[in-house]
């Protein structure tokens, strides 16, 4: 057992550190512009109100001496601005607010002897004020795209990101169902070093810094994909940063019914000739020469959203359920496995919801729940043989995240933001079979009488708690001030966040058989007459050892052996400035500082890594 249990605490603790944590992300936009007359003079006092079905009542601003105005923390969506002043007509603008973005909706008002007199026209959906590179994509958007149900399966439209080999526990977007071969690289980075964030939660996988939560596009308002030059309140990633928000309810009642169904006949076989890099023990579709083949996938859901007080309170959910079988067929390998199909059974239960609370004029709440939980069942491990208690078990994944927002506006001066998070994800494996022991032959070819395959029979063997039996958790709390002061936008704000990573390695009982030979003395006891020995087809005459190595307490007692549980917290802290100034109307120059600090624990109650002090431009 001393070999299951060493480094364990070391290698979650490792992988725990080396995994991004979150930022405290941007879940709005804003609307800002200049009123000026006929001449292009400046027009202080113009009343300029933002209507939307996705804004709880309206936000009216007065343009100051320089003519401005500016709407901040506006939930994304099409927007209709209007300025309104005494003996000028009306002037309207319809402007799209994007996730973390600014829309420039400038004015120009012309007198007017009647005052109904009415001007449209439409914002550009350039944010000339962001260094920021990347794209935005809406719900109506993804809906006319033929992209995957995972809500990722979006980013690998924006230039720069690829598939990669990374681990994907079955939530790559590419639709792959294994453990591997399936993550996001985004410019050359890999999939461990981007940031996945949904309705300002930090849902990257705690434990080994991929995407860590599945949610489908049903429940999606918006996916923001930053591929580089984002600003100092996005740290803690060398990669890209995936900003997602959730659909929310309204003044109207909207709602969905859908389904989908893949047939077997509309998909293609899979087939690996090659072990994919970076694959985990456990990982019984990526072994060499294996077919993959889609069975039947069904799916199906529903969504509403609407209002409990019209202004006041509003209310969306959504829930969807997945069933998916698969075909593995193994082509090389174990004498009587090849050309036999195993199968795998998938049951995923997605669901979310949303409340917003207009609590006083510029006072909103926002309360999110979503949750991916999945159950597979059937081949786990690498099929070795057609006994079904050598393969088949069940894996739990998935877990429910969920947070509280709180936007507080000063007028025109600022925005306070604070928010506390929860995210939960595992990856727990519980095998079949518990109650027989397993017998490995891990020398081939070796066998006195000729040469064999290697064998294996009983049990499942060893659950590995570092890669495929483990759960984890991540309580966050942040908060950012924003002021605005004429061109000037200034941010400063910080997170704390703690992670905790807990699971354990067992073997499900077992003995190990290693059959060793040799042909000469002075090598493991070659000379020992206790040896046996025999020919081998090359006429050489070998002694043969047989090293047994049990995992079981005996041959009667076929308890579980289980390692010490680990449990490996880490404690990081983040701080942030950053500012805006707009020059010109075409010159703007952003510029901001990080401060981070992490602590990770061995899990034993001593820190394992400390960083202190980790500064970024």
């Amino acid at each position: 057992m001393t070999r299951i249990r060493f480094g364990i605490a070391a290698i979650v603790a490792a992988l725990a550190l080396i995994a991004p944590a979150g930022a405290f992300a941007q879940t709005t936009g804003t609307i800002e512009g200049t009123v000026t007359d006929q001449n292009g003079g400046a027009l202080p006092g113009v009343t300029v109100e933002a209507t939307s079905p996705r804004l709880q009542g309206s936000r009216t601003a007065t343009t100051d001496t320089a003519g401005r105005y500016r709407f901040v923390s506006l939930p994304p969506g099409a927007y209709t601005v209007t300025s309104n002043l005494s003996g000028f007509g009306t002037v309207q603008k319809t402007a799209n607010v994007t996730l973390d973005a600014t829309v420039t909706a400038n004015m120009q008002m012309s007198l007017a002897t009647k005052e109904s007199v009415i001007v449209s026209g439409e914002a550009p959906l350039i944010d000339t004020a962001s260094t920021t590179t990347g794209s935005n994509y809406t719900a109506k958007v993804i809906d006319k795209l033929p992209v995957g149900r995972n809500y990722a399966s979006i980013v690998l439209s924006q230039p720069g990101v690829q598939i990669d080999n990374g681990e994907s526990q079955g939530r790559s977007p590419s639709g792959n169902t294994t453990m591997t071969g399936g993550g996001i690289s985004i410019y050359g980075s890999t999939s461990s070093e981007n940031l996945f964030l949904i309705d300002g939660v930090n849902t990257t996988n705690v434990i080994k810094g991929m995407q860590g939560k599945n949610i489908n596009t049903e429940f999606i308002q918006e996916v923001e994909v930053k591929t580089g030059g984002y600003q100092a309140e996005y740290g803690r990633a060398t990669g890209g940063v995936v900003n997602v928000i959730t659909k929310s309810g309204g003044n109207e009642f909207h709602g969905d019914l859908f389904g989908y169904y893949n047939s077997p006949g509309m998909s293609s076989n899979q087939k690996f000739d090659t072990t994919a890099n970076y694959s985990q023990s456990g990982d019984a579709l990526l072994t060499p020469g294996n077919i993959i083949t889609p069975q039947d996938r069904r799916e199906g859901g529903v969504d509403l959203g609407g209002f409990a007080w019209k202004d006041r309170v509003w209310f969306y959910g959504a829930y969807d359920r997945t069933l998916q079988d698969d075909n593995i067929e193994p082509l090389t390998g174990i004498t009587g496995v090849k050309n036999v199909d195993f199968n795998q059974h998938f049951i995923s239960n997605l669901w979310a919801g949303k409340l917003t609370f207009n609590l006083a004029q510029g006072t909103t709440l926002v309360g999110t729940m979503f949750a991916d939980p999945q159950t597979n069942t059937g081949a786990l491990l690498v099929p070795a043989s057609t006994t079904p208690n050598t393969f088949d078990g069940r894996r739990d994944v998935g877990g429910t995240d969920y947070a509280a927002r709180l936007n507080q506006l000063f007028g025109s001066f600022g925005i306070l933001t604070a928010q506390y998070s929860r995210h939960t994800d595992r990856f727990n494996t519980t095998p079949d079979g518990v109650d027989v022991i397993r017998v490995t032959d891990t020398t081939p070819g070796q066998h006195p009488g000729g040469a064999q395959p290697s064998i294996v029979s009983g049990g499942f063997g060893q659950v590995f708690g570092p890669t495929i039996n483990n759960q984890s958790k991540r309580d966050q709390y942040g908060a950012s001030f924003t002021a605005y002061a004429g061109n000037m936008e200034v941010k400063a704000g910080g997170d704390y966040q703690k992670d905790d990573t807990l699971g354990s390695t067992y073997r499900t009982g077992g003995q190990g058989v290693a059959i060793l030979t040799c042909t000469g003395s002075g090598t493991r006891n070659c000379n020992t007459s206790l040896a046996p020995t025999y020919t081998n087809p090359l006429g050489d005459t070998q002694q043969v050892f047989y090293e047994h190595s049990y995992f079981s307490a005996s041959g009667t007692d076929l308890t579980p052996l289980v390692t010490a549980p680990f449990n490996t917290p880490s404690k990081r802290t983040g701080l942030f400035l950053q500012d805006q100034w707009r020059i010109l109307p075409t010159l703007t120059v952003n510029a901001g500082v990080r401060w981070d600090q992490d602590e990770s624990d061995k899990g034993n109650g001593e820190v394992a890594f400390k960083l202190k002090n980790e500064w970024a431009p």
